[in-house]
């Protein structure tokens, strides 16, 4: 009878087991996903950022040759 009821609570303590292994894999997963998503987001961000820079180099570098051949200046 002993044997019979710890192989018992083996059996669920291993079921328990089990269910926690799956609840880590699903919120492993859960994480991979989401830092794929930041790292896209990252690197959208990173894009932008180069196109505003080049959008304010040529908008300066229009002003700058507005200021020498119209105006005279500089």
């Amino acid at each position: 009878m002993m044997v019979e009821d710890r192989v018992r609570q083996l059996e669920i303590a291993n079921a328990q087991l089990a269910t926690s292994v799956n609840h880590l894999a699903k919120s492993v997963e859960d994480l991979t996903t989401t830092v794929q998503v930041l790292r896209d987001t990252m690197n959208q961000g990173r894009g932008v950022m180069w196109l505003l820079m080049g959008a304010s180099g040529a908008i300066g570098a229009l002003i700058i040759t507005f200021a020498k051949k119209i105006l005279g200046v500089l």
